[in-house]
């Protein structure tokens, strides 16, 4: 019977592994057994469930283990199968390991079948964790006895089982051999064993303490729990404790020492004395008395504890530049006082030796000194750099670096300091480190000699010296040429010190001077690098390279050389003196006195100051070569030799005694502002040499040496100064000179203590040494002050150069806080709000915030408190607190409340105030909560729109954060924050403004389980605090029906509705869903570019460069983007270059429509002034390429003139400021600096800047004013500054700004005159008073110009004939003589603009030219119709005279009052004022209202008067033949004029009625008598011409004003002058009177 084939599990015995370890899977642990035949079947194992505390591995042909899911019997018949332990923790109990699987033989499946595996887990024992006891310092060993841990389970060898150090000791060191152990580090019980681990304590313990150190043991990777070691210490009661923590002092101050800097102590107390066996080398030890003597023991040797103790032991600095000081000291508890006593035999001896160490802080308090001192040479119109060879200062402050000092430069009269890098870029300030770097550049322009200030300062100290410029041609000069003296047949090095040169061109190398031998040595060779060489430069001279080697055969020997710096050349001769071995006999000098010069001058070597002759020789045979020469003078031989002299001319190189003995040698002082000089030689007879003899010169300085020291003052105190004035040279001594005040202090005076409170401007020498002499401070808060001085001695006619004294002023505390804000603090309930200062602050003028206390009493409603600690209240604070944000005000309580305060600082207090809070409740309130709706699956953000809380804080709405808590969150969906680089991280706590941004979303993540619709929610709390809202609920609704952005379906998937075969397609009447698919569609290129920009064109600034971006040159495509389109440039531009941004100086030939966009592709214009264009394509690549053709216009780089207005300099002035406002330039090149170059000279002056003559100038001197333009010849009234522009790219030539002197001048600015009415010219017109007074002189007026539209004339006083006036003075004016007489026609306008031009002179003062301008209107008519005060009316036979004499008001009272005098008598007349127009001022009331004084003109020669002064009388009457005559004459015309006026009267038919009807006897309003009636005077009546019976036009009538006489005419009657009056009125008066009658009209008559 046929059975099926099966199989059956043979063996499942399962493994046994240690935890960590692995164990082979063979056939006996798991096999297979099959019935039937025993062919080969493929059994494999699938494992369902794998072991928990590790992996079935199988061995890969690789070699290496993998764990897998599924194995072959034959590789476990291989032993190719495993069970790998992989759990690293502590198991506490026997847990197995296990895992199931089921077996597939071929195709057959077992059931579920279970793999057993036990693991043998390891444990760990602590066997020993005993205490180490210390008692000394000595390092002690850990052994096993005290630390020893075991295995349990598996076993483990000792150096496998590992501690790890989890916390190291704090009071010692655990050592593995001489490692230190750390955190995390690992011994084995191994080390232990063999005695390598060790503890060490870091002191000997005081008192009984412990140390502990945590660790865990590690074995197979698994570690244990944590366990503590503990080291317990026992002190030593009889052993020295030391603290010896050195000290720390400021530079020259004194430091207490203390028990925590220096004290020796032992646990029982002992008392120690010390003994000082090394003092301290830079201060020393002294013990201070605290009694009322205030003595204290200097430079001790013994001290005691005590001493320290009772802090009476100090260390004091002694002011030197030191930052270390020590001293020893012996410890011991035997004092020199114990020796009799009697010691404990117990008792230990203790001493001990210690080493105490002193940082010194250092001070700046060492102000800068200058150790180069020189004039600095320069090319004229060139540059040099400025070294530390021409200008270097020292600090003396150890601790402070030399070139770190920082120069700040006033202006340079000649010249400018500019970045040597960058010569454009003006240097203002600098440090030391840039003068030895070489980074300051000084270029020269302007005067030849000049000197500026530079003041140096460290930071704390300031002073200030002088830097002399000396402008020439360019030269070099030799500086140095001891010659050289050599052994013979030796070999000598010719070094820098032999041979040197100077120079005052730009050398910024050593090789650029170069030395040319043109006559060689005769008995040696010169050597350079070892071998023959012609020349040399000064770097070989510098390194030692320059060899001369004799050849043993003369005594002396000499070549000459040629000395090049760039085209300068100089000639030099160097002589070599050879010395021969075993020479002892030597000249002996025998007189070498030192030499006194004063500066710039000469003085002779004699032989009563220098000699040095052998006693056999002659004078003239000892030669003196002179080895250094001087470095500030000349040595010159006043009868020069050939050879003799050296190159240059005047420093000899030889001479004799003869020459000394003959007055021929001279030394003559050079160098400006040096106090010494020397000289060495040799002297020698041609076989003996003595060398190295040095002469000393003495030189009595040109100026005072005057040298000050700043010092300080305190606030409103006063300092003499004695020690601050100093001349210290020896020749000085004894010269009372005077010093005198340049700049007087700001902020103080120098008074004499004899007389306080004077301010002196000068002194003497004598009343500063006698300490008569003091600076008071002014008592203001200015901490800093200056004045200039400097010493004059006019016995010896010498002066000292100006020196500036700094005075730093000590601030004293004299003034109290002011409270400048206390305003009412708004808070909330409950809440913490920071005070500001504008809610409460103080402010004192010398007093710092942090200074500035206050005093507070408890609030009434909260606390005060720091922002650190709210809820620690304080009652003091300051106001730097305030100011930074650091004080708060907590609140409780009440809504109002409040604290009084009061401010100090520290001496002076505010008054008490009331500092007033107020409280108010925070509410917030959920303003939005509509919910969010949202299609399945996708994320939605929230909005404000959908949830919105507020609270009523309005005014910090914007800074007032609301955070929402999520307390139960979304069961569908969840909420996330969007991140910057959006990311999403899920939230529980958000805010209001990340909702209002957008940033909060609902992502809904249930989709599987999503309805139709369904709805989610989220519960939340709000909060702002103090406020908070309770639990809230916002609600989502889940929808597919839901339209919003995003949503792919109404449908799960897009589905189509079916449809039969057959059959077309209809869409179902019921029973579906429509919907919208998207429909993606493939673009094709068919679309060519198009150029969109319509003008190919660049305007591009002349060497500039400019970006061509989308607006010059555009290019569209449809169907490509712009990185696609593509330029290329098939022929390049002639005036510059395509480049890209990111390579500028690299031409490109390609670029696309995308770089032009990104505004990538820029121009660069060459520089030449033509326009180019390039030619390119462009295409997309796919169509025909367009070409085109790109202009590029160049806008050429000019000046533009914006400004140029005249400058006008005020008469009497010399000098008058240029600014921006009379010339200013811009341009539109790079460079922005413009400079002005004069190109003509100006005639009558000079351009001044800073006192300075210059010749150019720049922009910003114009802009900061500080150009002036001087005036020296003081005859003429104009100057022309004629100039051109340049910049480094363009330039402007030919223009002129003109110069005027502006006339010290008052004018009439709106004069106006009546046309034909001559007008006298007064004060108020042409008023040079004010320079009449400042010249003493009368100005006078010179008519260059006179009007157009008619005359300037002299008032005439008989003569009818009119004189024009050309020249004229102010008296003139004033006095009234002059006429401004104008006649046109005035058809067709209204006015017409007039003037005459004058030049104004005065004595001292330059010409002004000026001008009056007046406006010339048509007359008033009513002045030729009517009578009126200001127009006489003069009647004669056939016409009619009007005339204006005075427009002025007289000197005598006003009113219509006339004087009359009979016969000779003088007739007297008040005058009342008007203006051209007949308005009169100080008029009187006529019975109408209207006003109609009188005014009678007496004739000059009548009156005698002289203008603007009252009538005198005459002294003697008219003769008898000239009265009765003129007084038949007077009757005659009375009669006549009687009946004229009743013939006329008689005629008239009908009588009309007048217009205005005239008062019986009229009273004058003016004040005084009525004056008397004169019968010789002739009354005349005056009848008004009346159109018509009709009332007429009131304006063209007045009412006159007459005194009436008894007559029976009942018309009032004017009186009237003399008719002889009008044959003498002024001739420009007549002119004025009409001369033909005016027609009549009908009823109008004339009288």
């Amino acid at each position: 019977m046929a059975v099926p084939w099966g199989f059956v599990v043979a063996n499942i015995t399962g493994v046994v592994v240690e935890q960590g370890g692995t164990a082979l899977i063979t056939q006996s642990n798991l096999s297979v057994e099959v019935n039937g035949e025993q062919h080969e079947l493929e059994t494999r194992y699938n494992i369902t469930h794998p072991p928990q505390y590790g992996q079935i591995q199988q061995l890969q042909s690789s070699g290496e283990w993998k764990q897998v899911s599924t194995f072959s019997q034959r590789s476990i018949d291989q032993s190719r199968v495993r069970y790998c332990s992989t759990f690293k923790e502590m198991q506490l109990g026997n847990v197995t390991d296990h895992f199931k699987f089921k077996v597939n033989v071929e195709g057959k499946i077992s059931e579920e079948l279970m793999f057993p595996v036990t693991v043998r887990w390891l444990k760990f024992t602590l066997l020993e964790n005993v205490p180490l006891e210390i008692s000394k310092i000595n390092k002690q060993v850990l052994s096993s006895d005290l630390l020893q841990a075991a295995t349990e389970g598996v076993e483990v060898a000792e150096r496998e089982l590992h501690f790890k150090l989890l916390t190291p000791p704090k009071k010692g060191k655990l050592l593995l051999g001489n490692k230190v152990l750390k955190i995390n580090s690992i011994f084995s019980q191994k080390n232990i064993t063999d005695a390598e681990v060790s503890y060490e304590p870091q002191e000997r313990p005081r008192e009984d303490s412990q140390d502990t150190f945590r660790f865990s043991i590690v074995a197979k990777h698994i570690e244990s729990k944590d366990y503590t070691f503990r080291i317990n210490f026992k002190a030593d009661k009889t052993r020295i404790i030391l603290t010896n923590k050195g000290l720390f002092v400021k530079e020259g101050e004194g430091k207490l020492i203390t028990k925590t800097e220096l004290f020796v102590q032992t646990l029982d107390n002992q008392i120690f004395q010390y003994k000082i066996t090394k003092s301290p080398q830079h201060g020393r030890l002294k013990l201070i008395s605290f009694s009322d003597s205030l003595e204290s023991n200097d430079n001790i040797t013994t001290f005691t504890n005590q001493d320290i103790v009772g802090e009476r032991l100090m260390y004091v600095h002694d002011d030197s530049e030191t930052e270390f000081d020590e001293f020893f000291i012996v410890a011991s508890t035997k004092g020199p006082g114990q020796e009799g006593a009697v010691r404990d035999l117990n008792s230990e001896h203790l001493s001990t030796e210690i080493k105490v160490t002193v940082s010194i802080g250092l001070k700046n308090d060492e102000k800068p000194v200058r150790v180069v001192d020189k004039v600095f040479h320069v090319v004229r119109n060139g540059q040099r750099l400025l070294t530390l060879a021409d200008l270097c200062y020292h600090d003396p402050d150890l601790d402070f670096d030399d070139g770190q000092l920082l120069y700040t430069r006033r202006g340079i009269p000649n010249g400018d300091l500019v970045l040597a890098s960058d010569p454009t870029r003006r240097l203002y300030q600098f440090r030391q480190e840039d003068l030895r770097e070489g980074r300051v550049l000084f270029r020269h322009r302007g005067t030849d000699s000049a000197r500026f200030v530079l003041f140096v300062t460290d930071g704390v100290h300031y002073t200030s010296s002088l830097l002399e410029v000396s402008v020439s041609d360019p030269y070099v000069q030799i500086a140095n040429n001891t010659g050289l003296l050599v052994r013979r047949g030796k070999d000598a090095s010719l070094t820098a010190a032999n041979l040197s040169v100077t120079t005052n061109q730009d050398v910024r190398t050593d090789h650029e001077i170069e030395y040319h031998i043109v006559q060689p040595p005769k008995h040696g060779r010169v050597l350079v690098n070892n071998s023959v060489s012609h020349s040399f430069s000064q770097d070989d001279l510098k390194q030692g390279r320059v060899i001369y080697s004799h050849d043993g055969s003369s005594n002396f020997d000499a070549f000459n050389l040629t000395v090049k710096v760039k085209d300068t050349y100089i000639e030099a001769g160097v002589f070599v003196q050879v010395r021969s071995e075993g020479n002892q006999h030597l000249t002996h000098v025998l007189h070498t006195k030192t030499l006194v010069v004063e500066e710039g001058k000469p003085v002779k070597l004699s032989r009563g100051r220098f000699q040095g002759a052998h006693e056999d020789n002659i004078p003239s045979e000892a030669v003196f070569i002179v080895r250094t020469p001087p470095m500030h003078g000349d040595l010159q031989k006043s009868v020069p030799e050939e050879g003799s002299l050296g190159a240059d001319g005047k420093s000899p190189l030889i001479f004799t005694q003869q020459d000394v003995d003959d007055g021929n040698i001279l030394y003559v002082q050079t160098a400006p502002g040096q106090q010494q000089d020397r000289f060495s030689l040799d002297v020698t007879d041609g076989v003996q040499v003595v060398s190295g003899m040095e002469v000393l010169v003495d030189i009595v300085p040109k100026w005072i040496p005057l040298e000050v020291q700043n010092f300080t003052v305190q606030e409103g105190g006063s300092t003499a100064l004695l020690d601050y004035l100093k001349i210290p040279n020896k020749y000085f001594e004894g010269l009372d000179c005077e010093f005198v005040l340049l700049e007087p202090p700001k902020h103080g005076y120098l008074e004499s203590s004899k007389f306080p409170r004077v301010k002196l401007m000068k002194f003497t020498r004598k009343q500063v040494e006698n300490e008569l002499i003091y600076y008071v401070h002014d008592d203001s808060e200015e901490l800093l002050d200056n004045f200039t001085i400097f010493a004059n001695s006019s016995e010896l006619g010498k002066q000292s150069l100006p020196q500036t004294l700094f005075v730093t002023v000590d601030s004293v505390n004299d003034e109290a806080p002011v409270i400048i804000a206390n305003n009412v603090l708004q808070v909330w309930v409950n809440s913490v709000t920071v005070m500001t200062k504008g809610d409460l602050c103080a402010e004192d003028v010398d007093s710092a915030p942090q200074d500035l206390a206050y005093w507070v009493t408890p609030p009434s409603n909260g606390h005060l408190a720091l922002k650190s600690f709210p809820g620690q209240s304080i009652q003091n604070f300051t106001q730097a607190q305030i100011n930074e944000g650091q004080l708060v005000f907590v609140h409780t309580g009440a809504m109002s409340g409040g604290f009084n305060f009061q401010v100090t600082d520290g001496l002076n207090f505010a008054p008490r105030q009331i500092f007033s809070i107020t409280a108010r409740a925070l509410i917030i309130s959920l303003e939005v909560n509509r919910g969010l709706s949202i299609f399945p699956g996708s994320t939605k953000p929230l909005s404000s729109r959908d949830l919105k809380a507020v609270t009523n804080d309005v005014d910090s709405a914007g800074n007032r954060t609301i955070t929402f808590t999520v307390v139960s969150s979304p069961r569908r969906g969840r909420l996330v924050r969007m991140n910057s680089d959006g990311s999403t991280e899920e939230v529980s706590v958000f805010t209001q403004c990340l909702v209002s941004e957008g940033l909060i979303l609902y992502q809904h993540v249930d989709r599987e389980n999503a309805d139709w619709t369904t709805e989610d929610f989220f519960t939340f709390t709000a909060s702002s605090p103090p406020a908070a809202l309770g639990p809230e609920e916002f609600h989502i609704i889940i929808s597919y029906e839901i339209s919003e952005p995003g949503q792919h379906s109404h449908l799960l998937a897009n589905t189509v509705w079916p449809n039969q075969k057959s059959k077309s397609t209809t869409k179902p009447e019921t029973d579906f869903l429509e919907e919208m698919f998207n429909i993606t569609i493939s673009p094709v290129n068919d679309q060519a570019p198009e150029l969109k920009t319509k003008g190919l064109r660049l305007k591009v600034l002349q060497g500039s460069r400019l970006v061509v971006g989308p607006e010059n040159l555009k290019v569209e495509d449809l169907d490509s983007p712009p990185n696609e389109i593509t330029y290329v440039i098939l022929r390049h531009p002639n005036n510059g270059f395509l480049t890209m941004a990111d390579h500028p100086d690299t031409p490109v030939h390609h670029f696309t429509q995308a770089d032009i966009d990104d505004f990538q592709v820029w121009f660069i214009q060459d520089g030449s002034p033509s326009s180019g264009v390039f030619y390119f394509s462009v295409t997309d690549g796919e169509h025909l390429p367009l070409y085109k053709l790109f202009h590029l216009d160049v806008i050429p780089v000019s000046i533009t003139l914006v400004n140029l207005t005249d400058l006008l300099l005020p008469q009497g002035q010399t000098t008058v400021p240029i600014t921006s406002a009379h010339l200013s330039a811009m341009t539109n090149g790079r460079s922005p600096y413009v400079t002005y170059k004069i190109t003509w000279p100006l005639q009558h002056g000079h351009l001044l800047i800073e006192n300075q003559v210059v010749t150019s100038f720049g922009q910003e001197d114009l802009d900061s004013g500080r150009l002036s333009y001087h005036m020296t010849n003081l005859t003429a009234a104009k100057d022309q500054l004629q100039f051109s522009l340049f910049t480094s790219e363009s330039n402007l030539t030919g223009q002129t700004l003109n110069i005027r002197v502006r006339p010290l001048l008052r004018v009439m600015s709106d004069l106006k005159i009546a046309n034909g009415v001559a007008h006298q010219l007064r004060r108020k017109d042409l008023d040079a008073t004010e320079l009449a007074n400042m010249t003493n002189s009368d100005p006078r007026f010179e008519v260059t110009e006179p009007p157009v539209h008619g005359r300037l004339v002299w008032r005439g006083a008989r003569s009818t004939v009119t004189e024009d006036a050309t020249l004229f003075t102010q008296r003139d004016i004033d006095q009234g003589l002059l006429l401004l007489d104008p006649h046109t026609n005035l058809t067709g306008t209204d006015v017409l603009n007039d003037s005459f031009t004058f030049l104004l002179r005065a004595d001292h003062v330059q010409p002004a030219v000026g001008y009056l301008p007046f406006t010339i209107v048509p007359p008033d008519p009513l002045l030729l119709q009517i009578f009126t005060t200001d127009v006489p009316l003069f009647v004669t036979g056939d016409n009619l005279v009007t005339s204006v004499l005075s427009l002025e008001k007289p000197v005598v009272s006003s009113g219509p009052v006339i004087e009359t005098e009979t016969l000779g008598k003088l007739t007297r007349t008040r005058w009342q004022e008007a203006d051209p127009w007949g308005r009169h001022r100080d008029q009187e009331p006529s019975v109408d209202g209207k006003v109609s004084p009188t005014k009678v003109i007496w004739p000059p020669a009548a009156t005698k008067a002289s203008p603007g002064a009252p009538t005198q009388p005459r002294e003697s009457s008219y003769p008898l033949m000239v009265i009765l005559p003129l007084a038949a004459m007077i009757f005659l015309l009375i009669v006549a004029a009687v009946a004229l006026c009743v013939w006329l009267l008689g005629r008239k038919v009908e009588k009309a009625k007048p217009l205005f009807k005239p008062q019986a006897d009229p009273e004058p309003t003016a004040p005084g008598r009525r004056p008397e009636r004169s019968t010789t005077v002739p009354t005349v009546t005056v009848t008004p011409l009346i159109q018509s019976s009709s009332s007429p036009p009131t304006s063209l009538f007045r009412t006159l004003q007459c005194e009436p006489v008894a007559s029976p005419v009942s018309e009032p009657v004017e009186k009237c002058v003399p008719w002889k009056t009008w044959v003498n009125l002024d001739p420009d008066m007549v002119k004025l009177c009409r001369q033909t009658n005016p027609m009549l009209k009908h009823n109008q008559y004339w009288v």
